[in-house]
Order: C-alpha cells, then sequence, then structure tokens
C-alpha cells in the first residue's frame, strides 16, 4: 500500500497546537503520528487512496495558526519497523507500565500492559490515555462490568481486567481496531474482555457498572443519552478525548442525564472526567 506523510512544522512556542492538530486530524482519516521534537516537526500519516489535500486548506486550526506542512508521497514502508525505532515504554503513576513485545519487562510495576498499536490508537503516551488509566486507578473496579467504548488498542479494557473487573466489553466501529485490539488481548493474557463491532447504539439494553469513553467532543455530546441509559445506579461514567476548553459543553450534557462530575484532571489542555450517576429517587 502507498502512503501519504504530511509534516506540519509546529513553531516551539505554540507545542500544544499538536496534541490538537493530532486530535483534528484523526477525525479526518489520518492514521498514525509521529512527532519529531527534535525537527519541530508533526508527521501524520494516511493511505494514498484516502487522501484529499482539499481537506487541508478546510482545517481552521491550520489556517488560522499558518502552520507550514509538506506533503511526501511514499512507496511500500515497514512501518512496525519504523514505530518499533521510535516507541519508548511508558511509565504511569508509578503503577502502570506500558510497553511494547521488543521492550524489557519491568517487574517494579504494579501492573504492566503489553501494547503494539500498529494502526491504532492508545499506548499510553498521549495526555487522555494516560489521564483515563489514572482515573481508573483511582476507581473501584473488582467485581465490576465495564464496557470501554472506542477501544483502538484495547488498552483501557486490558487495564479494566487487570484491576479485577468481572466483565469486560470493548467495542470499535473500525475494523482495524478490532484486530489489533483481539491481538493486544491475546499479548497481554486477557481472558475476560470481549470485543465487538459496532458504535454506541451496541449499548441498548444492556448495563454497565462502568463506561469508558476516550472518543472526541462531538461524539461524547451525541452519545450521551446512550451512556447515561446503559449506566447501572451508582456507576460510573469516565470521559476524555476532549480538550478543558470544551469541559463546559461536556458538563452541561452530562447534567441533563443526571451525571454528576466526581474528578476532573487536566493534563496540557486536554480533561479527563469521572461521572456518577445517582441512584433515582421518587
Amino acid at each position: 500500500m502507498k502512503w501519504i506523510e504530511v509534516d506540519f512544522k509546529i513553531p516551539e512556542s505554540e507545542l500544544p497546537l499538536s496534541d490538537m492538530l493530532v486530535a483534528i486530524l484523526a477525525d479526518s482519516g489520518f492514521d498514525m503520528f509521529e512527532e519529531r521534537e527534535q525537527e519541530g516537526i508533526l508527521a501524520a500519516f494516511l493511505p494514498q487512496l484516502d487522501f484529499n489535500q482539499e481537506l487541508l486548506a478546510t482545517i481552521d486550526l491550520i489556517n488560522e495558526h499558518k502552520i507550514p506542512f509538506s506533503i511526501i508521497y511514499h512507496e511500500e514502508k515497514n512501518w512496525n519497523k519504523e514505530w518499533e525505532t521510535n516507541f519508548q515504554p511508558v511509565q504511569i503513576a508509578g503503577k502502570v507500565n506500558i510497553r511494547a513485545t521488543f521492550h524489557p519487562t519491568d517487574r517494579s510495576s504494579a501492573y504492566e500492559i503489553i501494547i503494539d498499536p500498529e494502526m491504532s490508537f492508545g499506548t499510553g503516551h498521549h495526555e487522555t490515555t494516560s489521564g483515563m488509566i489514572e482515573m481508573m486507578l483511582e476507581t473501584n473496579f473488582p467485581v465490576k462490568s465495564v464496557c470501554d467504548m472506542g477501544c483502538g488498542t484495547g488498552i483501557l479494557a486490558i487495564m479494566a481486567e487487570k484491576l479485577g473487573a468481572k466483565e469486560v466489553i470493548a467495542v470499535d466501529n473500525d475494523p482495524q481496531c478490532i484486530a489489533n485490539t483481539m491481538e493486544n488481548l491475546r499479548r497481554n493474557n486477557c481472558n475476560i474482555v470481549s470485543v465487538n463491532k459496532g458504535d454506541a447504539t451496541y449499548l441498548s439494553g444492556k448495563q454497565f457498572d462502568i463506561i469508558l469513553a476516550n472518543i472526541n467532543r462531538n461524539v461524547l455530546l451525541a452519545d450521551m443519552h446512550l451512556y447515561s441509559d446503559s449506566l447501572s445506579e451508582n456507576g460510573f461514567l469516565i470521559l476524555s478525548g476532549f480538550y478543558s476548553s470544551d469541559l463546559k459543553h461536556i458538563l452541561d450534557s452530562a447534567g441533563a442525564y443526571q451525571l454528576k462530575p466526581v474528578a476532573l484532571k487536566e493534563k496540557n489542555n486536554w480533561a479527563i472526567v469521572k461521572f456518577h450517576k445517582d441512584q433515582k429517587t421518587e
């Protein structure tokens, strides 16, 4: 398969733009990203067949900040080898070590997750993923039923099993994410996680004690009613994938469905929120 690489030159004074641009480009079909900090480059990749150069001209962030970019056309490339060169293990809250199969085991960590992301998102490097895991560490998972909505690599579903959940359902609408999640479950010897292809409508008629969703603002807002309907009384909903500036929209939407915020983290302009579903009153 032939690939397109778009290299964005991010000024050192505006590095937070890099995370924002990744989120926007991911929603626009870009599959993989590489930050070359020494060069000040954010490289974004997608198959040539899916590339529409006119799309870049419609992205407000690029236009408003006059972010220069160049386009490179690649022939076949060993992306796994390329990724292995740059990927480093991640430590979260001094308790969780996230590594790839080619890294040695870190026996000093309470939990270890082995992730090879391939073409899916979720390695622990991004603030939303690490923030979700930090929030999960502060949540009671033993004997709980859990849904990881938009599972990507399956990293949150894997963490849920390691934290003692009794049942974990991982859901994604991307076949590549489904395949990647299943492979990562095998790598981590997971036994209670099942994987399903679909979107939030999968939740209809089901109940979970904890729902995890690290997606993006628009999807979270559109699906908030489904999260609430499928959350058990006294259950918890943990959300991320949106900027701190969008927090009010998320809080207002959740509040309309009787979801009360009980914990908040902010990391480099990204927000992670835990909501509690209050027991119904007459």
